[in-house]
C-alpha cells in the first residue's frame, strides 16, 4: 500500500478511486499484522510524500515524482526551493524533516539575507531587517552577508553587518579588503588577539607611506606597543625610524648601540657607535655619551691589538683586554696604557696581573711583582691563582704573608697539615684543629693526630 501510495501521487488524476489518505491508513493497518516489520520506512514513506505535495502546489509549482526526488536527494531539492526563493516552505521542509540547522535553516537564512542585500534599497532598513531575522542563528556568518554586500558595491551595508559578526578573524580581514583599516584596527584591538592586531599592523605598514603609517600607529598604544616589540625583535632600522618620528633620540642611540655590538667589523661597529653618541649627545644623557665614546676607544685599541698579535680581541671588555695583553707580554706597555686610559682601579689591574702571570706560569714575575709594594688586594688572590694551576709550592710563598687566622685553611688546601696545625693551635682555634684531622685521613698521619690532640688538651688546660 505504502508502494501504491507514492505510485498513486504520479497519477494524481485518479485520486479518486485511489486516494493516498485511503491507501496510507490500509498500509498502517495491514503493518500490524507483519511480524519484524521496521515501522521507519512507513515514516519516511509518510514524509517525503508530504514533502512532494507540498513542492507540486501550484505556487511552488514542482511536480516531482518519489523517483525524481530520490535521484534529487533533498538537499538538492533544498537548494531548488532557494533558487526559486521559496525560503519559508525551505525552512519548513528542514524543520519537518529535522535537518541540523547549519546545513538547513541557517543555510535558506543566509541566502534570503544575500538577497535582501541585492534587492532592497535603503542600508539601514535592510541592516535591521537581517539582523532581527537572523539574531544570533547558529551557523550564520555575517562576514559572508557583508561580502555580498560588498560585491554589490554597498560598502556602508557591509560594514553595519560586519558589527554583528562575533568572530573577530573573519571580520577584520573583511574591513581591510574595503580599505576601513582604522575600524578593522579598532575591531582587532578589541578582540583582545595579538596576531590579528599584528596582522592589520603589517598589513597598513605595507601599503601606506612610512611617515604617514607611523603618525596613524601613534594614536594606538596598544598597536604602537606590539609594533615597538615586533621591531625591537625584527627590524631596527623600523625601530630606529619608529623613535626618531616620536623624538626619542636616547631610545634610538640604544638601538644603534645594540646593533654595533653585533657588528662584526670594526668600521661598522665604529660607525653605529658614532651615530649612537651623537644621539645621545642630542638627548643630553652626557653619561651615555662619555660611555659610548669610552667603548669607540676601546674599539680602536682593540682593534691596534688585533693588528700586532693576530689574535682577536673586538668584543672584549676593559679587563679581559688587559689580561689578554699581559698574557702575552707580562711588560706589555698597551696594558698599562690601557690601564691609565680607562682609569683602571689598582686593585682590578693587580687581579688581573696576578691570574695573568699565573696563567703563563711565569712563578718568578709573580713573586717579583708581589715584592713590588704592598698588595692592595692581600694575598689570597696570589694563593688561589697558584693553586688553580696546581702549584702548591708557590703558593705556600704567600700563605705565609697573610694574617695568621686565614693561614690555617689555605694550608689545608695545600695539605700542609702541620703548618695548619700549628696556625690553628697559635690562633686557638679547635674546630680547624678537629678540620685537619678529619681531612687529613687516617694512616701515615698518626703522629700529627697525636700532635693535635695533644694541642687540644693544652688548649683547653688553659680555659
Amino acid at each position: 500500500s505504502v508502494a501504491l501510495a507514492h505510485t498513486q501521487h504520479q497519477q494524481r488524476e485518479c485520486t479518486a478511486q485511489w486516494p493516498q489518505r485511503s491507501l496510507l491508513r490500509a498500509a498502517a493497518f495491514g503493518k500490524c499484522f507483519v511480524t519484524q516489520y521496521d515501522p521507519k520506512q512507513f515514516v519516511q514513506m509518510c514524509s517525503h510524500l508530504r514533502v512532494l505535495n507540498a513542492v507540486r502546489d501550484y505556487r511552488v509549482a514542482m511536480p516531482l515524482t518519489y523517483a525524481q526526488m530520490e535521484a534529487l536527494t533533498i538537499p538538492v531539492l533544498i537548494d531548488r526551493l532557494v533558487l526559486r526563493r521559496q525560503y519559508c516552505l525551505a525552512i519548513r521542509i528542514c524543520d519537518y524533516l529535522k535537518i541540523p540547522s547549519r546545513d538547513g535553516a541557517s543555510h535558506i537564512l543566509g541566502n534570503w539575507a544575500c538577497y535582501k542585500v541585492e534587492s532592497a534599497v535603503d542600508d539601514v532598513e535592510v541592516a535591521e531587517t537581517i539582523v532581527s531575522k537572523l539574531g544570533d542563528t547558529p551557523g550564520i556568518s555575517y562576514t559572508e552577508i557583508a561580502t555580498k554586500a560588498k560585491d554589490c558595491g554597498r560598502t556602508e551595508l557591509a560594514i553595519r553587518l560586519l558589527d554583528y559578526e562575533p568572530r573577530s578573524a573573519d571580520q577584520v580581514p573583511l574591513l581591510m579588503k574595503m580599505k576601513h583599516d582604522e575600524l578593522a584596527l579598532e575591531k582587532a584591538i578589541e578582540s583582545g588577539d595579538t596576531d590579528l592586531v599584528y596582522t592589520v599592523v603589517m598589513h597598513l605598514r605595507d601599503n601606506r607611506e612610512l611617515a604617514d603609517f607611523l603618525m596613524f600607529i601613534r594614536g594606538y598604544p596598544q598597536a604602537m606597543a606590539l609594533f615597538a616589540q615586533y621591531c625591537r625583535e625584527q627590524d631596527h632600522q623600523m625601530m630606529i625610524d619608529l623613535y626618531y618620528q616620536d623624538d626619542r633620540s636616547g631610545d634610538s642611540a640604544n638601538v644603534h648601540v645594540q646593533d654595533a655590538l653585533r657588528c662584526k667589523t670594526q668600521s661598522d661597529m665604529l660607525e653605529k657607535l658614532t651615530r649612537a653618541q651623537t644621539m645621545y649627545t642630542q638627548a643630553q644623557n652626557k653619561f651615555a655619551a662619555d660611555m659610548t665614546l669610552e667603548h669607540m676607544k676601546l674599539v680602536q685599541a682593540q682593534q691596534a691589538l688585533q693588528e700586532r698579535t693576530n689574535k682577536p680581541f673586538i668584543g672584549l671588555s676593559v679587563s679581559d683586554t688587559i689580561f689578554e695583553c699581559l698574557v702575552n707580554d707580562h711588560k706589555s706597555a698597551m696594558a698599562e696604557r690601557l690601564r691609565k686610559d680607562f682609569k683602571v682601579p689598582d686593585k682590578r689591574f693587580w687581579w688581573l696581573k696576578v691570574r695573568a702571570l699565573a696563567e703563563t706560569g711565569q712563578w718568578m714575575e709573580l713573586e717579583n711583582f708581589s715584592k713590588s709594594k704592598k698588595s692592595p688586594i692581600g694575598y689570597e688572590p696570589f694563593v688561589s691563582a697558584c693553586l688553580e694551576k696546581g702549584s702548591r709550592v708557590e703558593a705556600m710563598k704567600y700563605i705565609k704573608k697573610m694574617p695568621l687566622e686565614q693561614r690555617p685553611r689555605f694550608y689545608m688546601q695545600c695539605k700542609a697539615w702541620e703548618q695548619a696545625a700549628e696556625d690553628a693551635f697559635a690562633t686557638r682555634n679547635e674546630e680547624v684543629l678537629d678540620q685537619i684531622i678529619a681531612r687529613s685521613g687516617g694512616g701515615g698521619h698518626s703522629q700529627l693526630h697525636e700532635r693535635i690532640h695533644e694541642m687540644k688538651m693544652q688548649l683547653r688546660q688553659r680555659h
